[in-house]
């Protein structure tokens, strides 16, 4: 009877063993999926941060350079990587989206301006900006950054082809106000800038933006000049002519500024003479434009005459005195009062 009892008990025991071996079997697999939920659920928000992350990165690097026209007559670089305007970077130069820098390392601190093979230049592709290629003068490169009065940007000539430099352009200094130089009316194809930064000893050279001024033969515009009564009769009879004003002060210096006629395939302006009328209405000069003449030259009688830039009107009295009259053209005005 007692052995009858006792395998009642073990047989119990045995039952209620295997029940708590289901429960735990039970728990485990819940805590297992609930684990595993956790873990999923925290590895699709990392991954997503990584998307994310990399995602803003790549629209970060890779985007579209910003080539801005930041003016009727200016084309600005002010975006550097990824950009096709802007190649051969060195080594020694830290290359940032929106800027370029020495490092401030003695490669670039030398007595006589860096070599090339230093690492301190880039090279600048003007035609791969929005440019064109044909019916264009090329005026100045202006650069704008930090430019400590000490420094210096070393301008060359460069040809791509043969990678040698054809000709030195300029040397601009940090201590002038406009860290600019004049530009040769045309560039080959093939010939690119070559900018050298040539910073003083611990100093650090950024360059944040580059800025092309050019003149456009397809953007010539009807140019009316308007005299006061006063000085109509005061000229009367006299030849005025039109410089472009190359410093772009409003004052005309004949040393500087350039006569505008007809020369390196750009058209000028035809002779003006003050007649006993307060309107002047300019008459372009194409006798030197052989080749890319715009097609609209056909039908409008030689009216469109100027492109958008700074431009002077000066009246010769004689041989020694000139009285001028500075005016800026641009696109969305074609009548200017000459009353200064």
């Amino acid at each position: 009877m007692i052995e009858g009892r006792i395998h009642k008990l073990e047989k119990a025991a045995k039952s209620l063993r295997l029940k708590f071996r289901a429960v735990f079997v039970i728990l485990l697999f819940l805590a297992i999926v609930n684990i595993g939920q956790l873990f999923s659920g925290q590895y699709n928000y990392i991954q997503k941060q990584l998307i994310d992350s990399t995602t803003e990165k790549s629209n970060t690097s890779d985007s579209k350079p910003k080539l801005i026209t930041s003016g009727d007559y200016k084309t600005a670089i002010n975006s550097f990587y990824n950009n096709t305007a802007i190649s051969q970077i060195g080594y020694q130069l830290d290359l940032k989206a929106n800027s370029i820098s020495t490092k401030g390392t003695t490669n670039c601190f030398t007595p006589t301006p860096p070599p090339a093979k230093n690492g301190c230049g880039f090279e600048i592709r003007p035609y791969a900006t929005s440019i064109p290629t044909q019916g264009v003068k090329l005026l100045n490169i202006i650069f704008k950054g930090k430019v400590d009065q000490n420094d210096k940007i070393i301008l060359d000539i460069k040809n791509s082809e043969t990678s040698e430099i054809t000709s030195s352009l300029n040397t601009i200094e940090g201590r002038f106000k406009e860290l600019s130089a004049k530009l040769p009316s045309n560039l080959k194809q093939n010939e690119q800038i070559l900018v050298r930064l040539w910073p003083n000893s611990g100093s650090e050279i950024t360059v944040e933006e580059i800025i092309f001024e050019y003149l456009d033969i397809n953007k010539l515009q009807p140019i009316e000049l308007k005299l006061t009564t006063e000085d109509v009769k005061k000229y009367l009879g006299k030849k005025m002519n039109i410089y472009l004003d190359i410093d772009k002060n409003g004052l005309f210096d004949k040393s500087v500024d350039l006569l505008w006629s007809c020369l390196e395939g750009f058209s000028g302006i035809k002779d003006i003479s003050i007649r006993d009328n307060e309107s002047i209405q300019l008459e372009r000069d194409e006798s030197c434009v052989k080749e890319n003449v715009p097609s609209n030259w056909k039908n409008d009688s030689g009216s469109s005459a100027l492109s958008p830039y700074h431009w002077l009107a000066v009246i010769n009295i004689d041989e020694k005195t000139n009285k001028s009259f500075a005016f800026q053209v641009s696109k969305d005005n074609n009548t200017y009062n000459l009353n200064n």
